[in-house]
């Protein structure tokens, strides 16, 4: 099967007799949509006035859209291609645009205003962290009181103390302050990567030193979601023994099933940043296929139909995904399972790369502002670069075949040995080093940090990370099975022991590890890096002239990133 065709999910008959607009329809809505975002989160939002008239353009582009995918006329083929090709990338822009302008925040210029006090009320949308006085977050204005009505619809900072209240904000809920608005552009107190980070959310007011706060709702699913916040602090409560001599592997070990990173010790943090490995816990694919394929697994054994058995899984791992935080790399790897599932249960090509850009499609309409999110562009763009690029460079690997010269029986147990070890090393390697790559640019944009020893290391702790979450996924159902639970210390045991010797190697790869702080003027640098090395994928997996010389397919995207991240070495 040609390779293109099988990253679009077609035969080679089917693709050649296919034109080569429609190859891959999902990009042709994907691209226009990221373009439109980009614009817009750069500054270029419609206003009312012009969203009525982007939306008439979208309008007259989707019909002639469809006008070309309907033409019935061979006299004017050419005529459905070309309607087809230009219309469709256009409807899209612009609907995207239009959608953007009407999620996103309304920005507003609080520059040179006097502090003032006011009465406002808000729905939360973030919820920090708790410091130990105060609650904060972030909050979409929907009322104010007389004379700042400019805030309406606009994103806030919020800070009150936690003396006015003992109920915990949360994602939803609606509250009314009373405090003291003032612009955070030109705010001292705050530190200036935090300022940084509150003004490209398009927060530049800040309301604090409240003096009374009102909860008026709970939010929307607030009792479920509390639900499931309480089922995770009771699966941590089971897996972690307080002052047991196992309980740094413990804790380590339920960070990684479950995403909290907080419950990691300090020490361990730093080593796992250096090393450039602590994306293992982030609930990600890796947790989530193997969460779906226990369970597959098992509804498969016991002789289910197909039908049931994917749907027991869809929502059984919607379960884990919900019970882990929802965070934006679990939703998608979620939706890429369902899509995959739901393909084959209606007898169509399961194709990952499909899911992926259909996965990333319907996630950015629901939310505009996924894109500017490190998550979602290390969630989307890491996968992305497995089958763009890990994948066939292990394919590529694998077909140089050492020792080929040699006939298979006069071969000496050191050759066997080591074509043995080539053979399933190499994907591995192939992979690590795609996602490392891809990873690489957003990464240093955020963190400023870049660690090349983070290629060997992952290629050892990824197939053992994938050991120790396998089986604490075993130990978190079977420990809450009635007896079943002395299998479940056992299990329980033997994983922190595993557990101890990765985090021995991390320690010692820590303290050998070179890196280097890139220094990026704006992390949109980062982004814009990352975003190139992933065009850089897709032309290479798409475009003849790359496709055709594998060593400047293969080749052209590392070097790029080390020039990319030279050009802003420190």
């Amino acid at each position: 099967m040609d390779e293109v065709s099988a990253l679009v999910g077609k035969t080679s008959d089917e693709a050649k007799s296919s034109t080569k607009f429609f190859r891959a329809p999902l990009l042709w809505i994907l691209f226009p949509q990221l373009a439109a975002y980009t614009l817009c989160e750069c500054g270029f939002s419609f206003s009312s006035s012009a969203s009525l008239l982007a939306s008439g353009v979208a309008l007259t582009a989707s019909a002639l859209a469809c006008f070309g995918v309907f033409f019935r006329g061979k006299k004017h083929e050419f005529l459905r291609e070309d309607l087809w090709t230009l219309c469709l990338p256009i409807a899209v822009f612009f609907w995207a645009g239009v959608w953007w302008s009407l999620q996103a925040p309304k920005a507003v210029d609080w520059r040179g205003r006097a502090e003032t006090e006011l009465v406002i009320d808000a729905e939360i949308e973030t919820p920090f962290r708790s410091s130990g006085k105060s609650w904060s977050g972030l909050a979409r204005v929907y009322s104010a009181s007389d004379g700042n009505e400019s805030l309406c619809g606009a994103r806030i900072f919020y800070q009150f103390r936690k003396s006015e209240t003992d109920t915990m904000p949360r994602e939803g809920m609606r509250i009314r302050l009373r405090g003291i608005a003032r612009d955070i552009t030109n705010d001292t107190w705050l530190n200036a990567d935090f300022r940084e980070f509150l003004i490209s959310k398009r927060a530049n007011v800040l309301v604090g030193n409240g003096d009374c706060v009102e909860f008026l709702s709970t939010g929307t699913f607030e009792t479920i979601k509390l639900w499931f916040v309480q089922q995770k602090e009771d699966l941590i409560d089971t897996l972690i023994t307080p002052q047991s001599r196992r309980e740094r592997e413990q804790r380590i070990l339920t960070a990684m099933l479950l995403g909290e990173t907080s419950l990691l010790p300090r020490e361990q943090q730093n080593d796992f940043m250096l090393t450039g490995t602590m994306h293992i816990f982030a609930v990600s694919g890796l947790h989530v296929s193997l969460f779906a394929g226990l369970f597959f697994a098992l509804f498969s054994r016991v002789k289910l139909p197909y039908w049931s058995t994917a749907v027991a899984t869809v929502f059984i791992t919607l379960f884990y995904v919900l019970l882990t935080g929802a965070a934006p790399s679990a939703v998608r790897a979620w939706t890429m399972i369902v899509f995959l599932l739901a393909s084959r249960l209606l007898g169509r090509n399961a194709n990952p790369l499909n899911a992926l850009v259909l996965s990333a499609t319907v996630a950015l309409w629901s939310d505009a502002s996924l894109l500017a999110s490190l998550g979602f562009q290390l969630s989307y763009g890491v996968v992305a670069s497995i089958f763009l690029y890990g994948i066939p460079l292990g394919d590529y690997w694998r077909r140089r075949r050492i020792f080929a010269y040699v006939p298979v029986k006069d071969r000496t147990r050191i050759q066997r040995f080591l074509v043995f070890v080539w053979e399933k090393s190499t994907g591995v390697l192939a992979v690590s080093l795609g996602t490392f790559i891809a990873g690489a640019a957003f990464l240093a944009g955020t963190f400023e940090i870049f660690t090349p020893v983070a290629i060997l290391v992952n290629c050892l702790l990824i197939p053992c990370t994938g050991v120790l979450l396998g089986v604490a996924l075993v130990v978190a159902v079977f420990s809450r099975v009635p007896g079943m639970t002395w299998l479940a210390e056992i299990l329980w045991e033997a994983d922190c022991r595993l557990m101890f010797a990765v985090e021995v190697f991390t320690g010692t790869a820590a303290e050998f590890s070179v890196h280097f702080s890139p220094s990026f003027p704006s992390p949109w640098l980062g982004t814009l890096g990352g975003a190139i090395i992933l065009t850089l994928f897709a032309f290479g997996a798409f475009w003849e002239v790359l496709r055709s010389r594998a060593w400047l397919r293969f080749l052209l995207p590392p070097v790029f990133l080390c020039l990319y991240l030279l050009a802003f070495a420190g």
